[in-house]
Order: C-alpha cells, then sequence, then structure tokens
C-alpha cells in the first residue's frame, strides 16, 4: 500500500506534509501488522473510543531530566507536537491492541475510514460502509485545458506552513472564464483564460496532491463539470477532492501591464543562468542581468572571491538598457515551464519592478533581488 492510497483512505483532510508524515508511520505499521500476523496467538482488540481532546489532554508532561541528552528531549517534544497536530485532524480515536504469544502492541487509530474498518475486520467486527448523500451547492463547467496547465502550476507552490493558501492552486472563476493560479510570494504562474460558465468570482483552492492528480487527467470532452460540494470539498468525474476555505491573494493587484519586451531564445538563457548561479552568493542566490546590446549576466560571492560572467545576443529589445537581478535557481525552475524556443521579458525597465516571462499563452511574474 503506497502513502497516497493511505492517505486516500483515510480521507485526510489535513495539509499534505502531516499526510505524508502519518502515512509513512502507518506503512510501517501495517508492515508489522503482516508480521505478527504469522505469530502463534495473534489477536486484534477493539478497546475504546476517545475523542482528539482528550488524546492531547492524556499526552505526558515531558521532563529534560528523564533523557539521557537534549537531542532525545528534542527529539521527544518533535513527537508530541506531531501528535497534537495529528489528533486535532480526526474526531474520534479507537484504542487497538495486537497481541501474540510474546507480547503485545497498543496504539490509537482515527475511525470512519476505510483503514479502520480492515483493523476492525480483524477483530470480527464487521463495519458496514454507509454512502453519505452528496449535496451540491453549485456546478461549473470549464474547458478541459485547465488540467494541462496544473502541472506547470504546482512548480509554484508554497513550501511555507504558515501560508496556507498559498500551498494550494487557484482556480479562478469570473465573468465566464477561469484562470489557474499560484504563488509562493516571490514568483506567480497565471495561465491563459479558459471559458467557464460562472459569471460570479468563485475561488477554488486545490492542495499540490490533487493538482497533480487532476493533471494527469484525461478528460472525454471538451468540457469538464466541477461541482461544489458541503464541507470544502469538489467532485469531478465522479471523485471527491478536498479544497480549504481561505483567501487567495488578490494577484490581479500585483500583475503590471507591461507594454515593452525583450525576445531571448530559452535554451541558450537557462544554460548561460546555470554557467554563472554556482558562483553567487549562497544565500542570495543572485545573478545580475545588464540588458543593453545583448544580455550579459554576472555574479559574485564577495566573501569566498568567486565571480563569473556570461553573455548572450537577445532576438529584439523594445525597452530602455536596463539592470535587474533575481534569484538564479527561482529563474532556472520559472523558465523550465516554457516549451517554446523563444519566449518574451518584460519590464518597466527598472531593478526595482517585477519581470514578466511569457509565451503569450502562460505566464510567470517574478520578483527581482533588490540589494
Amino acid at each position: 500500500m503506497t502513502q497516497k492510497q493511505i492517505i486516500s483512505d483515510l480521507g485526510f483532510d489535513a495539509n499534505y506534509w502531516l499526510a505524508k508524515k502519518y502515512a509513512a508511520k502507518l506503512m510501517g505499521l501495517f508492515s508489522l501488522i503482516n508480521d505478527l500476523e504469522k505469530m502463534d496467538g495473534f489477536k486484534v482488540c477493539l478497546n475504546g473510543i476517545k475523542g482528539n481532546l482528550q488524546l492531547v489532554n492524556e499526552l505526558p508532561e515531558l521532563n529534560p531530566d528523564n533523557y539521557n541528552s537534549r537531542f532525545s528531549f528534542d527529539a521527544a517534544v518533535k513527537q508530541q507536537d506531531f501528535c497534537r497536530y495529528l489528533f486535532g485532524e480526526f474526531e474520534n480515536w479507537q484504542h487497538i491492541t495486537i497481541s501474540h504469544n510474546s507480547g503485545s502492541y497498543s496504539f490509537p487509530f482515527p475511525i470512519n475510514n476505510r483503514l479502520y474498518n480492515v483493523i476492525a475486520g480483524m477483530a470480527g467486527v464487521e463495519i458496514t460502509e454507509t454512502k453519505k448523500e452528496v449535496t451540491v451547492l453549485n456546478t461549473i463547467t470549464v474547458d478541459s485545458g485547465i488540467f494541462a496547465t496544473m502541472a506547470k502550476a504546482v512548480k509554484f507552490i508554497s513550501k511555507d506552513n504558515l501560508r496556507p493558501a498559498m500551498q494550494h492552486i487557484c482556480l479562478d472563476f469570473e465573468n465566464y472564464v477561469c484562470e489557474v493560479v499560484a504563488t509562493d510570494a516571490h514568483r506567480l504562474y497565471l495561465s491563459p483564460k479558459f471559458e467557464g460558465s460562472e459569471k460570479s468570482r468563485v475561488q477554488i483552492l486545490i492542495n499540490e496532491q490533487t493538482a497533480k492528480i487532476l493533471a494527469k487527467n484525461k478528460p472525454e470532452s471538451e468540457l469538464t463539470e466541477i461541482s461544489i460540494l458541503e464541507n470544502d470539498k469538489i467532485m469531478i468525474n465522479g471523485e471527491i477532492y478536498n479544497t480549504i476555505d481561505a483567501r487567495f491573494p488578490d494577484y490581479r493587484c500585483v500583475m503590471p501591464d507591461y507594454k515593452d519586451a525583450m525576445q531571448f531564445e530559452v535554451k541558450p538563457f537557462i544554460a548561460n543562468v546555470k554557467k554563472v548561479y554556482p558562483y553567487s552568493n549562497k544565500i542570495t542566490g543572485q545573478v545580475n542581468f545588464h540588458l543593453n546590446g545583448s544580455i550579459a549576466m554576472h555574479t559574485q560571492d564577495i566573501d569566498f572571491d568567486f565571480e563569473c560572467d556570461a553573455e548572450m545576443p537577445y532576438i529584439a529589445k523594445a525597452f530602455p538598457d536596463t539592470d535587474i537581478a533575481f534569484n538564479g535557481k527561482l529563474l532556472m525552475e520559472s523558465l523550465s515551464i516554457f516549451k517554446e524556443k523563444v519566449i518574451k521579458m518584460k519590464t518597466a525597465g527598472k531593478s526595482t519592478q517585477a519581470g514578466i516571462f511569457t509565451n503569450d499563452i502562460d505566464t510567470v511574474l517574478l520578483m527581482p533581488y533588490c540589494s
């Protein structure tokens, strides 16, 4: 059983990092159960149900004097913090004991999910799954082309747990069009506009796991229905996915309308950034660009007396000569979504304003590095 299958069977509504960590622990647990099943006296007992708040209150108080080292104590504190987060994701937990002739193993397990039903079956308790009635609040029809853009959008999702909205991609509906948006506050991906059936402003926030699943979706028709359900869920092609009720950043306010652009070839551009990036400052990753008669790149790490230069021609340039700097790693990752030979960079000609990279279909906004 894979981590993805475990997360799906649990019906996990938490952030994907927590779900993956718990799923990894359960993979070890199920491996242990498989081994114990072969031993004499194997038995599974269900001993009682406790609420998540009770489990949190029963966590023991940790005393550093009871540990051999500070490292061991810190590890125990982290484990307790993980348990607090995890217990809060499921309302009720069953205390389960697996025993055999040589000993026993006890652990809490969340109830009302497919995996719990399997464990309960080992204890001789048969649980009949009841299908929950699905309440559809709204149904939106949209061009199926949005799914192909999700594979690009997930590269721009934030890893910051303090910004849960940015850990999702946003399907933004308004005036019968839909845009796919993702940002980590340093760069932003904006898809082309797709036709949709929704006139009013509706935003659906989809996590990374769901976005990757939908990106592999092969639509059967040019249009797809997205049903918005109760409890922050959506249904697409009969499958139900979790969303979150959060406010996505107002990206429209930060998208500049630049008129002038520079055209350049993507592959040699990325190759030159790769060449100079290892010599940049290890903290900032800053790559400086002098956009004059050519595209000149320069990196420098004063602490280690490193520096490197590269230069390549552009195809055409309409804006004034400009100096601007970007984080080299973010720049290379952002440009990797473009498969065309030639793309554009738009700018206001100021080092403090963002640059826009586009193939006139997909758009990436990248904040400059300002020293």
